[in-house]
């Protein structure tokens, strides 16, 4: 039997038209400087989109898996409930350990390494719902204007050869 994936894979960029927007988006605020400020993001932009968003905060937190830790500041209700999430409002992701740790910290990563917006593939899990493929778009933001201190990531549920909400 075949242990499934515990990873998000990396994809070029998103295929859903709201996060291809978002991503768009960003860009333009990026041209202004390399990572864009964090004020500029307003969650009433695409307030269709805030069910499948989270905020992220990475602070200076040493553990077992980084130097820094993950502070969730905003799950969406969607994001919620797909992501067994409900009660993880403000928690650490060192906190959660293994596998769902290192698949986060993986993520954010990539994202730091890349200094960019990253669009990942992948299914929620250990939920129930494995058979529920996303697409996510995590957006750098920096509030010194070098340091990436905070993450946006917004889903898009990807459903048998279309993408949908």
């Amino acid at each position: 039997m075949n242990e499934p994936d515990k990873r998000w894979t990396e994809v070029a960029l998103p295929r859903n038209p709201r996060l291809v927007r978002l991503c768009g988006t960003w860009q333009l605020w990026q041209s202004d400087c390399a990572i864009p400020p964090t004020h500029r993001f307003d969650p009433q932009h695409d307030a269709e989109l805030l069910p499948w968003m989270m905020l992220i905060d990475i602070e200076a937190r040493p553990n077992p898996y980084r130097a820094f830790d993950l502070r969730s500041r905003f799950i969406g209700s969607a994001v919620a409930h797909y992501f067994g999430t409900e009660d993880r409002q403000r928690v650490n992701v060192s906190e959660l350990g293994d596998p769902y740790a290192e698949r986060w910290f993986d993520v954010v990563d990539r994202v730091v390494a890349a200094r960019s917006c990253c669009c990942f593939r992948g299914a929620p899990y250990d939920t129930g719902y494995a058979f529920t493929h996303f697409e996510m778009l995590v957006l750098p933001f920096t509030t010194d204007g070098t340091t990436i201190d905070s993450l946006l990531a917004a889903f898009a549920m990807s459903m048998v050869g279309r993408d949908a909400h």
